[in-house]
């Protein structure tokens, strides 16, 4: 049950970050809907369920809103990777590195999808430039509401249908 709840709240992250896209802009700074609901769920999460779930993410963004296919997918997949990678072996979580991987995530898929927009010859821009206006404040917005959706997270996994099946409950962490 679990799993179906985290993918029908991925999905409608996707659906919301792109039709409602100039609705979710704090001071100009557009807010990553997916990332933001997709960093939580791979700090909680003890299993590889956030990172196939960013995947999954990642194409529905490319599928439905993007000329370039893949670029969100990988993008997404990298961020939730390195947070659960990083975060997987941590036994409780602080306010700086909820604050720090949400931060990270941003800037880690702002700055590959640079170097994949660039590469691709698609935008020429001044990176410096784009990172004064919109990549570090987008991360610090990123990194704020990424605290806020933590709390959110935990609250849900304490749900009584979020819970893993005691069966298994010893074999996943």
């Amino acid at each position: 049950m679990r799993h179906v709840v985290l993918a029908l709240i991925c999905f409608l992250a996707v659906v919301l970050a792109g039709s409602c896209a100039p609705l979710l802009e704090i001071a100009g700074i557009p807010v990553d809907l997916p990332l933001l609901i997709l960093v939580p769920l791979a700090m909680l999460e003890r299993t590889g369920s956030p990172v196939i779930l960013a995947a999954a993410s990642g194409f529905l963004l490319d599928l439905m809103y993007s000329t370039v296919m893949g670029m969100s997918m990988l993008c997404y997949t990298l961020a939730a990777a390195l947070i659960f990678f990083l975060c997987r072996r941590a036994d409780r979580l602080n306010f700086f590195m909820v604050f720090g991987a949400g931060i990270g995530a941003y800037l880690l898929k702002d700055l590959v999808m640079a170097g994949i927009v660039t590469a691709l010859g698609v935008h020429d821009f001044q990176l410096v430039q784009m990172m004064a206006r919109f990549i570090l404040p987008g991360a610090l917005i990123e990194g704020v509401l990424g605290l806020l959706t933590y709390w959110l997270f935990t609250k849900l996994m304490r749900c009584r249908f979020m819970r893993r099946r005691r069966i298994y409950a010893d074999e996943l962490g």
